[in-house]
């Protein structure tokens, strides 16, 4: 058995050989160890090893997700260790004078350079880690151009702002061969905040050419990238820069749309030149930057044309729905729930809070409710915003209702609150067989908020002819309200009216029998216990039902 297991060895050893040698890439042979032994178990086959077996794998080169965890920390550390000997190397010419202005700025340079070659020197062998060099060079050569103008005077404002542009486009070259999105944001970063820091104010007409020359440039580079970092970290800091640099609102009002519009180009150009549509994700982060525009936009225009401010908000709107709904027709496009989001805010804010005379506001309420009576439960779902924003509505109203009856106004919140009350008990008895037993909670706030309007637009009715009248009213509401839970069989509707029946019994028993005659109050009293008994039968009965 032994010499036909070393047979077996020896063919399969000339077999690996062959198959070697016709290989012209196989990495070199090494021989098998002297002694190989293979033992067979009794009454079994003996198979002989493939060739892939037996042929040595090269090991994996390390990458950064198998580096130790804490690498990544010790790279953030030396990193700061080299921005903090760049800045002191600036700082040189402030402390002693063993070094010429020039030369600390020109060392400082080549420490930064010196970051980034070392960097792309061990790029090859952990990428991942290799990219923290140059990013620490990067903030040193920035660093050295702003200190060779505001400190040292060695270079005009022209040749400062030529040298960081030098520093952002190398940010642009680092990106193109690490991939990493921290450079795109630098050179955003460096090339936006440059006239700031070089001591030129931002509201001047180098200013304001030179943030438009920004954007532009920024807008079309995301092109050339294929990444829409620089448009997104663009675009905040254009709005961010002109809405704080003590422009007249004058001209922030045509300022703004011209970097939004340069931006919403170049996000389109993108989209179409690379034919890469907007994810989710990306349309979301977009979100913040709509948000911002409109709301610096809105406060220059109503600075400056306060009475068509909401109608050119409104427009503003319908031209992003527009352009969505065309780009909709031509490309994919994941930005839908985004578009609808902002366009509700914008509505939200035109049109409730500016546009709206007060005298219509309460109205709003019975509306909504009523256009919810007549669409479909299964065409009523909307998006999270739009949702919040019908809400927002419909409590603000429904305060402002309350408010009106206790104040006693005007007779119309009467009106309003006893349309709010039939809107809302019409939209539960639609709406019924949608509630679970999970959903009975909400059911019982629901139905208390319409009882509480009930009962605090029947006392402003009644409460001029007297405090029976006002328990009267609200006796019969609640007869009303039980005896239909009881014809429709309705558990939640039912015992919904227990509320309106112990707050009308509290107030003849406490208020109205002290303060009656003794007629009146006996009268009341065997009225108010008549109606109690009677209510309490029909809650016996209910209390038989099975639950729904």
């Amino acid at each position: 058995m032994s010499d036909f297991n070393e047979v077996l060895l020896r063919l399969s050893e000339i077999e690996r050989r062959l198959t070697i040698l016709e290989k012209p890439t196989a990495p070199k042979y090494t021989p098998p160890p002297a002694t190989l032994k293979v033992t067979t178990p009794k009454h079994t086959t003996c198979t002989a090893p493939t060739p892939s077996e037996l042929i040595p794998r090269p090991e994996s080169v390390g990458t950064a997700s198998s580096a130790p965890s804490g690498s990544n920390l010790l790279a953030v550390i030396a990193l700061i260790c080299f921005i903090l000997a760049g800045g002191f190397v600036i700082k040189l010419s402030i402390d002693s004078g063993w070094l010429t202005p020039a030369r600390q700025i020109g060392l400082a340079i080549l420490l930064g350079l010196a970051c980034i070659s070392t960097g792309f020197s061990i790029f090859k062998f952990d990428r991942s880690y290799s990219s923290y060099l140059p990013a620490a060079g990067i903030v040193i050569l920035y660093l050295s151009a702003f200190a060779a103008y505001r400190f040292h005077h060695l270079i005009s404002f022209t040749q400062g702002i030529v040298a960081i542009s030098a520093v952002s486009s190398l940010c642009f070259l680092i990106h193109l061969q690490l991939e990493e999105s921290i450079y795109l944001i630098m050179a955003a970063i460096g090339s936006y905040l440059a006239p700031s820091i070089l001591g030129i104010d931002d509201g001047s007409s180098f200013g304001t050419n030179y943030y438009i020359f920004c954007s532009v440039v920024f807008a079309m580079s995301s092109i050339l990238v294929k990444s829409r970092v620089p448009t997104l970290v663009g675009a905040y800091l254009a709005i961010a820069i002109t809405v704080t640099s003590g422009a007249p609102h004058e001209t922030l009002m045509y300022l703004l749309p011209l970097h939004f519009a340069i931006y919403s180009l170049g996000t389109f150009l993108y989209t179409r030149l690379n034919k890469i549509s907007l994810s989710e994700n990306e349309a979301w982060a977009f979100f913040p930057v709509l948000l911002f525009f409109y709301a610096a936009e809105y406060n220059s225009l109503s600075h400056v044309v306060p009475t068509i401010a909401p109608w050119i908000s409104l427009g503003f709107a319908a031209l992003v729905m527009g352009l969505y709904q065309i780009a909709k027709g031509k490309i994919a496009l994941q930005s839908g729930q985004m578009i609808l989001a902002f366009s509700s805010i914008v509505i939200f804010h035109s049109v409730y809070l500016n546009l709206l005379p007060d005298a219509a506001r309460p109205w709003l309420f019975s509306g909504i409710l009523l256009l919810a009576c007549f669409v479909p439960a299964s065409k009523a779902r909307l998006e999270t915003i739009p949702k919040l924003a019908i809400f927002a509505v419909l409590i603000i109203e429904y305060i402002r209702i309350m408010d009106g009856l206790f104040e006693k106004k005007t007779d119309e919140f009467a009106l309003v609150s006893v349309v709010s009350v039939v809107s809302l008990l019409v939209l539960f008895i639609l709406r019924r067989s949608r509630i679970t037993e999970r959903s009975e909670n909400v059911a019982y706030l629901y139905l208390l908020g319409a009882h509480s309007m009930a009962i605090n637009s029947l006392y402003h009715i009644t409460s001029d002819i007297g405090s029976l009248a006002v328990s009267g009213a609200w006796l019969f509401y609640a007869i009303v309200i039980m005896t239909f839970g009881f014809i429709k069989r309705d558990q939640i509707m039912a015992k919904s009216a227990l509320f309106v029946l112990m707050l009308a019994a509290a107030k003849v028993l406490v208020y109205d029998a002290s303060s009656a005659d003794a007629i009146i109050r006996i009268l009341c009293l065997l009225l108010t216990g008549a109606v109690l008994y009677g209510c309490g039968i029909l809650l016996r009965r209910i209390s038989t039902w099975q639950p729904g």
